[in-house]
């Protein structure tokens, strides 16, 4: 089945893990992200890091909502999600694309993906 490039989201790799004994104890958990995303702290502090990862995704987020792209001036860019070796957006210290994201470990979401979108 034809993979519907074309309609996929940006992919983006976990977000910087927690500074520090709550970051040693927590790491970058499932939902970590969301913290960042809206300057949330649930009483563990984000750090320098954090809060910098945070601004630029609300940024990525913000200009992805309004043109449908999240790359903005002033912003590392985010590739788009293609070809036999996507790139991906690392939200981590420094920003940056990288390759290697997902691979064998994402086939079943692949396949679940193209299962429902990709056009007949």
């Amino acid at each position: 089945m034809p993979r519907a490039e074309a309609r996929r989201p940006p992919e983006k790799a976990a977000a910087p893990p927690t500074p520090g004994e709550a970051g040693a104890r927590l790491g970058a958990f499932h939902g970590s992200d969301v913290r960042l995303l809206f300057d949330l702290t649930y009483g563990v502090p984000q750090g320098k890091i954090g809060e910098k990862v945070g601004e630029a995704m609300r940024r990525y987020w913000a200009r992805f909502a309004a043109a449908g792209d999240p790359n903005a001036a002033g912003l590392p860019a985010w590739p788009a999600h293609e070809g036999k070796a996507p790139r991906h957006l690392e939200l981590n210290d420094p920003i940056q694309a990288r390759s290697g994201f997902g691979g064998v470990s994402c086939d079943l979401f692949d396949q679940m993906w193209d299962a429902t979108y990709a056009k007949p």
